[in-house]
């Protein structure tokens, strides 16, 4: 869970960065709406690699 958590904190955190750079005007607001997709699919794919992580070691115990 810890490490979910953290993921989510660091998809929090580069969509700040974003945002910020959007209002800077260094990115525009396509390129922030298609960075934050990014952002999340990346997210989306840790979270489930370690959820599949998780998994297969409570099953790995669960077998000893």
């Amino acid at each position: 869970e810890e490490s979910k958590i953290a993921m989510r904190n660091l998809r929090r955190d580069a969509v700040e960065v974003l945002k910020k750079m959007e209002k800077d005007s260094k990115i525009t607001e396509d390129e922030l709406k298609k960075y934050t997709k990014e952002v999340q699919d990346v997210t989306d794919d840790y979270i489930k690699k370690i959820e599949d992580t998780f998994k297969s070691k409570e099953k790995e115990i669960m077998e000893e």
